[in-house]
């Protein structure tokens, strides 16, 4: 493996996008003993790929100037919430089916050839794979949250010399380190038309994923399906056998007790968990309960919708005229309490980030984000606080770390 990626692994900064391994390269990418994608060991490795990388930094190019933006990323047009219209849609996607909604109206209006998501591995349900959606069937089958690693760029460089207009739909990881290499790449990535991004708490290893099912007390081995979400807002995780027995528990369960907590250490210092370098992203609007968020299967979902370019808008705009989806006003003064985690992790950034620096990796580089302003809004408390947390979750978590 070449050495400055294995470094990356090492700090459990590498969130295996994929986007550093050459195009010449024959192996690629791996799943690794601790449960995450790497490069495999004979890789090519792209000469340029410190530039992109999002391991070695997350530069952020736009200029907030309010306060919302330097909390949620830039906006173009006010937050609103929504859903899809189409009722099976709603029901059966993770938080209201927006970016499934928009995916299909980008190829019933011909917007788009194709767009590059995640699904089910076709070979072992407990992973995951990228995908190029071709069909609304495609989509369909790519519809809801996988909580598992993904080389989502695997295949990009092949996706892209066939010329065909792409949409991209990842992790925020995935999009901030997609828009770096667009920057590096301008004339390769010009047919990538259109990104979209969820928010995100972190990425689950694969070995939280085995865990859930044994939690569940499935054998691996005789697994036809796993859905971690929806049917439902937020849904129950579902282990399907091949003899057709279904075992469930609720998001609490496999999000809160198992899969939330082994996540990828990186994931505790992202700044960009709103998804911010996407021209739409979305996440779960929650509706606030006595100054919390409410997990109620009965409700129907609905999403954030974060628009950040002028052609996110006039795509969100075009699908409301067709009817696609259905949105209304938000209140943004109900966002730190109902995405309190995402929140609190934000603003308590800067300090995490020196923390890192000083502990694990002091190569890595925040830009952009206006983290003197963050420490404003976060307070002196605040920031010790979060510090203390960090420097304990360092301590349990990181020290004992082996090479992959």
């Amino acid at each position: 493996m070449h050495h400055q990626v294995e470094k990356i692994c090492r700090y459990k900064a590498c969130l295996g996008c994929g986007l550093c391994v050459d195009e010449k390269s024959k192996q690629k990418m791996e799943l690794y003993t601790d449960g995450y994608y790497h490069p495999s060991e004979k890789a090519l490795i792209d000469p340029d790929f410190k530039k992109f990388c999002p391991g070695f930094g997350i530069y952020q190019k736009h200029k907030k100037k309010t306060e919302q933006e330097i909390l949620y990323g830039p906006i173009v047009s006010p937050v609103v919430c929504g859903h899809a219209t189409n009722k099976t849609i709603n029901y059966q996607a993770s938080s209201g089916g927006i970016i499934t909604a928009l995916c299909i109206h980008l190829l019933k209006n011909s917007l788009v050839d194709g767009i590059l998501q995640v699904r089910q591995s076709h070979k072992d349900p407990t992973r995951t794979e990228p995908h190029l959606s071709s069909t609304i069937e495609d989509v369909l089958e790519c519809m809801g949250s996988r909580y598992a690693p993904c080389s989502l760029f695997e295949h990009l460089r092949e996706y892209l010399s066939t010329g065909k207009r792409l949409a991209v739909v990842g992790k925020p990881c995935d999009i901030a380190a997609l828009k770096q290499y667009m920057a590096v790449y301008p004339e390769k990535t010009c047919n990538i038309l259109y990104t979209f991004s969820m928010m995100c708490m972190g990425l689950p290893s694969h070995k939280a994923t085995l865990e859930m099912t044994e939690y569940l007390g499935v054998d691996p081995q005789t697994i036809r399906n796993i859905r971690y979400r929806g049917f439902g807002w937020p849904g129950k995780a579902v282990v399907e056998s091949q003899d057709g027995t279904k075992k469930e528990c609720t998001y609490i369960q496999s999000w809160g007790a198992i899969l939330g907590r082994d996540t990828l250490f990186r994931c505790k210092l992202c700044p960009n968990g709103f998804g911010e370098f996407a021209d739409i992203s979305c996440g779960d609007a929650w509706y606030c309960k006595n100054g919390n968020p409410s997990f109620n299967n009965d409700e129907a979902g609905r999403s954030f919708i974060f628009i950040r370019s002028d052609k996110g808008k006039e795509l969100v705009e075009q699908a409301i005229a067709d009817g696609a989806i259905v949105v209304e006003p938000y209140d943004m003064k109900e966002m730190p309490f109902i995405q309190k985690s995402q929140y609190q992790r934000k603003v308590n950034i800067p300090i995490r980030y020196v923390l890192y620096k000083i502990l694990v990796n002091p190569q890595f580089r925040l830009k952009g984000f206006r983290l003197i302003h963050l420490c404003k809004i976060a307070g002196v408390r605040s920031l010790i606080k979060d510090g203390r947390g960090f420097i304990g979750r360092w301590w349990r978590g990181y020290k004992g770390h082996k090479k992959c």
